[in-house]
Parts: C-alpha cells; structure tokens; sequence
C-alpha cells in the first residue's frame, strides 16, 4: 500500500498527538493503568552457567554453557508509581547487563534514577524500581505545584533549575490508588528524578525515603507529622549549615506544603506562602494559604473521584473534577469526567473507554466534548509472543479521518527495545 506524503503524515500524527498527548502520554497524564516494562540481561559467563532476573513474579532466565548469555526478553506490567523489586541471580558470571525499556512517555527509576540499562559483576542483586511519568523538561521556580490529577493521585512540586537552565526535577507523588490509601500520607510515596550530578543536586534518603533535597535554588526538608500527615518545607539554599545529612536549618521556609488525610480515601494539601527576607528570617508570617484536595468513593470498579483544584483556604473552590467510573462489556471500565464550577454547573465534559486486556484496563476510546466531539481510539499489540512490541500502542485513529500506526524496533537490537521504529 502507497504510503502518504511525509508531510501529510507529520501532519496526521501531529493532530493526533495533539488530541490524545501521544496513546502512552494520556495514559499518563489522565489514568493510572499499568504499564508494560521489557527487560532482559546480557551476562559474560565462564563454563555452565545461569542467569535469572525476576521484576513482578515474571521471570526472564538462561542456563548454558556459551557465552555471552542472553536472557528471553520478558514483559512486566507495573501499577504506576510503586515501588517494585527487581531481583537479579546467576552461577558462573562475570559482568552482567541489565536493559530495562518502559513504553513510550514513561521512566523506569533504578534505585532512584532514570535507567534503561545498567551493569552489575555480583552473582545476586536487588534493585528497586518504578515506573513513572517523564515529566516536561520545562523549568519551574522551585516551590512551584502542579494541580492534582484525578482518577489516580497524581501531584508534583518542582525543584527549580540547574545551573544550565534546564529543569531541576520535581518531586512527585504518584500512584494508581485503586485500593488501600494509608501510604499516600506519608513520604514512602515520593519520588524523585533527575539527571543532573550531586555537584547541583543532592538527594538524602533515610530508609528509602526522602529527607532532603539541595539544589541551587531551595532546600527542602521533608518532615513527618503524624502517622498520616507530613510537610514540605522548602528553604532558601543558604538556610542548611553544616555538611552532614540530615543538615540543620536556619530561619522559616518560604513555601509549604502539608500533606494530610482528610478521611479514609480522601488527601488534602495544604499550601503555605511566606515572604522571607533572608536564610535567618524566623517572624516572616503566612501571606497566603491555599488547599487543594482529591477524594475517591465508591466499589471498585465504580468509583467516583473527585478533585477540587487550589483554592483559598476556607472559600469554595471555583471548579471541581469529577471522574465517573462504571463496569463495560470487557471487564475493563468506561469512564465520564466532568468539570463543574462552584455552583455545581457541568462546563465540561469527556469520555473514556478502558478496555480490559490481560495486563489490565487500558484507554481505548476518548470522546472529547458533547457537541460535535471528538473521539479517538486506539488499539494495543496484544501478542505476547512479540515481546518487542507486547503491550505497546498499535494505531490510532480519529473520527475526523486522521490515523497513525506505530512499528517497533525488533528484539536483536537492545538497545533500541521499546522503540518506535516507524509511524
């Protein structure tokens, strides 16, 4: 079949990307699903050996006696944002590599960082990993919030720039949050990626968590309340002394945010702003206090989720989403989500299909507006014989006559896995 103009085609894929953010991008942006990770190992070996890497009781493993070794590449789904454990093993190896591919508009963390692959010389490691959303690059003043996404939670605060002007990373919190709620308020939840080296930024960890950030332009300091409510405190840089973690500090943030439980399944966060004068300025007062809050009720699957976006403190929020989930013919759930404005009054509205596949519900269709909307759907490579492609975005294609259609890269180059190799 002829194949269109590029610059027709640039074209369609354009004002598709435009509609849905690219099939894994919206998935990211506007539900929490899971997601496919690929992963394989490469081992230099001496005599018979084995290799075995386990991610989410799905295994990918080799014995022989040639070397080099190559693990089957496997397929793991992996809820959005928790934290896994990659475990590794092998007899008679010496160095090993570990090549991680998480789809399109996603990162796969590596103990913290961003990876897609990495070495190991030990016969056993355990490494834990998450997948989460490549966040824009654009920089923000640090202290700056995103507002929350419903239907999953979904928040993040930047850390400011780096001394290049590119974006110094955001801390996060992320997470499917379609069963238990208790870890949401407290700091196990948080994550933090960024590629820059530990001569602009530091990260201090106790017991896995975050407990400091320092970057050029603040210094946070995350401080547990309760058992279910814990702070941000973002300082000016000059504020920590000392050079031992966790460092001591001087004066009063400038921004604040609380994280608490409302009630069982309901989060809120509070913003708290300060005119601080200096790093030693202890009697700046609040100037501004804002709230923002996420609620999930209801039985899976028919839940309702419910986002009232930043909002003084104590008056009503000027608009709320209100996400809408009921059970479909595959399984999977269909889903309407609104935007109401504080008298209640619907200004909006999508929808959004989920089709049910054997790693789980996924966007199929998303119909944008009620008068003449506009509606995309997708389909999926659902052949788990194709590990190159399993799990990952087919085509798409509009009721306005635009389509796209993704190939990928094959699985004898590693390097490339998980790469779309033409649309």
């Amino acid at each position: 079949m002829r194949r269109p103009m590029k610059s027709f085609k640039l074209a369609l894929v354009s004002l598709v990307f435009a509609l849905t953010a690219f099939v894994a991008r919206a998935q990211v942006a506007d539900q929490a699903i899971l997601a496919p990770v690929k992963f394989t190992v490469t081992a230099v070996s001496s005599g018979s050996a084995s290799v075995t890497a386990t991610l989410n009781a799905v295994d990918s493993s080799i014995t022989g006696s040639v070397s080099p070794l190559n693990t089957p590449i496997s397929t793991s789904f992996l809820e959005i944002g928790k934290p896994y454990s990659l475990v590794l093993s092998s007899t008679n190896t010496t160095t090993k590599t570990v090549y991680v591919t998480p789809p399109p508009g996603f990162l796969l963390t590596v103990d913290g960082m961003a990876k897609t692959e990495f070495t190991l010389t030990s016969a056993t490691a355990v490494y834990n990993v998450r997948i989460v959303p490549a966040e824009s690059l654009t920089p923000r003043p640090a202290g700056s919030a995103s507002s929350i996404t419903g239907g999953q939670i979904k928040w993040n605060v930047a850390l400011g720039s780096l001394l290049n002007g590119e974006s110094a990373g955001a801390l996060s919190i992320v997470g499917a949050a379609t069963s238990a709620w208790a870890p949401f308020f407290t700091p196990t939840t948080l994550y933090y990626d960024s590629l820059a080296n530990d001569d602009e930024v530091h990260v201090h960890r106790e017991s896995g968590n975050i407990r400091q950030i320092s970057t050029k332009e603040a210094f946070l300091n995350v401080v547990t309340l309760t058992a279910a409510s814990y702070e941000l405190r973002f300082y000016q840089p000059t504020s920590a002394t000392g050079t031992t973690y966790p460092k001591p500090l001087t004066g009063l943030p400038f921004v604040t945010y609380r994280i608490n439980q409302d009630s069982l399944t309901k989060l809120r966060i509070t913003k708290e702003t300060r005119t601080v004068l200096s790093a030693t300025d202890t009697t700046a007062p609040i100037a501004r206090s804002e709230t923002t809050t996420i609620e999930r009720t209801g039985t899976s699957p028919a839940f309702t989720w419910t986002v009232a976006d930043w909002t003084l403190t104590g008056q009503t929020a000027l608009s709320r989403e209100v996400r809408t989930w009921t059970a479909n013919a595959s399984g999977g759930h269909d889903e309407t989500i609104q935007i109401l404005d504080s008298a209640n009054t619907v200004v909006a509205q999508n929808f959004r299909s989920h089709t049910h596949f054997a790693w789980g519900d996924t966007p199929t269709t998303t119909t944008a507006g009620t008068a003449n909307p506009v509606t995309v759907t997708s389909a999926y490579n659902t052949d788990a014989a194709n590990p190159a492609s399993y799990g990952f975005a087919r085509s798409q294609q509009s009721n306005g006559g635009t389509w796209s259609a993704m190939d990928y890269f094959p699985t004898t180059d590693k390097l490339k896995l998980g790469t779309v190799s033409t649309t």
